[in-house]
């Protein structure tokens, strides 16, 4: 039963941000607080409507089966921000979400394709230093005041309830598409510092001829 509740809000906040994010390229702008509502309940009621016997999201679950709780705590912003106006997560709180995706999936994926002298994956079927090291990494966090040591917390919590399907942490942690959305902001970041300025005109060095 958790498990499919899971599925469900997991699938509802997905398509609710994909609903807000096709709206803001079509309109130029994202919805405002009673549209964002309206499509919150759109994208619920979608996913539970029943095709061939299983309802919207238990399909889509069959394509992507496991949302971890980072890439869903963004999704929740981005509904929430939306709804209420008042993010939950700062720039900073981004930042750290962005820099432990990105960090994760490098670890996880590469050596559990068999790139590497073991299969980080294997950590996470049971208890291993894997718990306390992103514990330990929370804490940091949440006495440093960055909000996403709270989304660390909630992914232990839920792994320790079996929240999700899977039994493996690393599932809570990090999922494919957080990974390449981690890899794609702290990329498009560091070009964004890295271009160079707008070069000077040199009408602002010439002499004036003297009259």
């Amino acid at each position: 039963m958790t498990a499919a509740v899971a599925s469900l809000v997991g699938t509802a906040l997905l398509l609710a941000a994909a609903f807000r994010g096709g709206a803001g390229l079509v309109r130029g702008t994202a919805p405002g607080r009673r549209p964002s509502l309206l499509v919150l309940a759109f994208a619920t009621a979608f996913s539970i409507v029943p095709v061939a016997g299983h309802p919207v999201h238990r399909w889509l679950a069959t394509f992507y089966p496991i949302l971890g709780v980072p890439l869903a705590a963004l999704l929740f912003d981005v509904t929430w921000s939306g709804t209420t106006g008042r993010p939950v997560f700062r720039d900073a709180d981004r930042r750290a979400f962005w820099a432990f995706g990105s960090a994760a999936g490098l670890f996880l994926y590469p050596m559990s394709l068999g790139l590497g002298p073991f299969d980080p994956y294997a950590l996470g079927w049971s208890f291993s230093w894997l718990f306390p090291s992103i514990g330990a990494v929370a804490a940091v966090l949440i006495l440093r005041g960055n909000r996403f040591g709270y989304a660390l917390l909630l992914a232990l919590a839920a792994w320790h309830g079996g929240l999700l399907e899977s039994t493996n942490l690393w599932d809570y942690l990090v999922d494919p598409a957080y990974f390449l959305m981690s890899v794609g902001a702290l990329s498009g970041r560091a070009f964004r510092h890295a271009a160079p300025a707008a070069p000077l005109s040199p009408s602002r060095f010439a002499r004036r001829a003297p009259e």
